[in-house]
């Protein structure tokens, strides 16, 4: 059955909370084998017991007839560290295209740079890569906020106060560094679209979960199939992931 794009962000949402982060929540195990979006919600539900201690042990109680409905996710956040004029660079992601081999897939881009500060930035370097959403890779590592080095991809000589400049490429990820998720028979792919922008002491990052439109009025994303051989999504887009400042 197709997943919407709010099963896409609640698998997003909990795999970056399996990660070890999730406010002050305390993370929880998800089973291997299958998926469901009640497993998802209900496995990454914050504890209310938390920092509380424990009440004396009661008369067990009769499990309810029917499983409560899950709360809503809230919106997906992580916690970074402010860099300097961190708010000067701005980077917005066009999606064109993304397409599976038998030994990797790729994901074709539009990124636009914009300069919101009052000095001309130059040059400007570019770096980004793809990784796949799962709870196996810690929070920062999916969002590129834990300072790991990724590719350099671009370089704009100047950029005016206000002014935008737009980049294209391709982003790979080799297939066997894809851990799917499981729904089912169907085995599932998020991608993660990191970027970071440099200037001087200026920087901005930016990370976009990726998935298929769907057909419906509702316009939602779905996630991606990855077991059904070589093909091409041209019908994709995608969500920014919010980051608060600590």
């Amino acid at each position: 059955m197709p997943l919407s794009w709010p099963w896409l962000l609640a698998i997003v949402a909990a795999v970056l909370a399996l990660g070890g982060w999730w406010l002050h929540g305390r993370p929880a195990k998800v089973a291997e084998d299958d998926w469901s979006e009640a497993d998802w919600l209900v496995a990454n539900e914050p504890s209310p017991d938390a920092g509380v201690a424990p009440e004396p042990e009661s008369a067990p109680k009769a499990a309810p007839a029917t499983a409560p409905t899950p709360s809503p996710l809230p919106p997906v956040e992580t916690p970074v560290r402010p860099a300097f004029g961190r708010e000067t660079l701005s980077l917005s992601l066009e999606t064109v295209r993304m397409s599976a081999t038998l030994t990797s897939t790729s994901l074709s881009y539009r990124l636009t740079v914009t300069n919101k500060g009052s000095q001309v930035l130059g040059p400007v370097v570019i770096a980004g890569s793809m990784v796949s959403a799962h709870a196996s890779l810690p929070t920062e590592a999916q969002l590129a906020t834990d300072g790991q080095l990724l590719e350099v991809l671009h370089e704009i000589a100047t950029l005016a106060p206000g002014e935008s400049a737009v980049v294209a490429g391709d982003l790979r990820l080799p297939l066997p560094e894809i851990t799917p998720i499981k729904s089912g028979e169907s085995l599932l792919f998020v991608p993660l679209a990191r970027f970071r922008a440099e200037a001087a002491e200026t920087s901005a990052i930016a990370a976009f979960a990726i998935g298929e439109t769907s057909a419906a009025s509702t316009g939602g994303l779905l996630p991606l199939r990855i077991d059904m051989g070589p093909r091409i999504w041209n019908n994709i887009s995608r969500r920014q992931i919010e980051m608060a400042v600590a």
